[in-house]
């Protein structure tokens, strides 16, 4: 990933809403994000939030998966809906100290 990137996050919590603020400001832009509890016409920041059912953002566009509890069931079921290029936070970060404070965060 580098500043001409563009991605989608999965998951809206405190790490997924720190993960879009951090790759804005290094100039990554955030294509949308998919969440379980996605209103209809919902958005964070002006980024699109939908339900996975909902979703129409291209399946081409990595998508970075933030909870770290679910992140395995939940890339197979991107992967069920057509997704290819997955990457879960832990896998961006291998800091077990900062794994454990993200964990802290999202509870």
């Amino acid at each position: 990933i580098n500043g001409d990137s563009q991605v989608i996050i999965y998951g809206l919590s405190n790490a997924g809403k720190a993960l879009a603020s951090t790759l804005s400001g290094m100039g990554i832009s955030i294509k949308g994000i998919i969440d379980r509890a996605a209103a209809e016409g919902a958005s964070w920041k002006t980024i699109p939030v939908v339900g996975m059912q909902d979703c129409t953002f291209d399946r081409n566009f990595p998508i970075i998966v933030t909870p770290l509890e679910e992140a395995e069931k939940i890339k197979n079921d991107l992967f069920n809906n057509g997704w290819q290029k997955m990457i879960s936070i832990k896998e961006l970060i291998d800091d077990e100290l900062l794994l454990r404070r993200i964990k802290e965060i999202e509870h």
